[in-house]
């Protein structure tokens, strides 16, 4: 996980460990608390996006910005994910 000739860890691994490591069925407060809150703020960014793509498909005069926003942060998205990865 570990790299000990850069001294940081690889984003992915980074990922895979706060996904994994913790649940609900640990021994402490803190890490019971910490599934619950990651579970809270997924959700919540779930309906931030659904909610978000509701208004944008109601408003036609803004599709047509809305539509170059999401292109960009789609591809800003695929960046980042690159750049994690590598």
């Amino acid at each position: 996980m570990a790299d000990s000739r850069r001294g940081r860890i690889a984003g992915g691994d980074a990922i895979c460990a706060l996904h994994f490591r913790f649940g609900y069925r640990q021994p402490y407060f803190a890490y019971v608390a910490w599934a619950i809150i990651v579970d809270v703020v997924t959700i919540s960014m779930w309906v931030w996006v659904l909610s978000g793509f509701y208004i944008w498909l109601r408003r036609p005069r803004t599709r047509l910005v809305g539509s170059l926003f999401a292109v960009g942060g789609s591809v800003l998205s695929i960046v980042l994910t690159i750049l994690l990865c590598r």
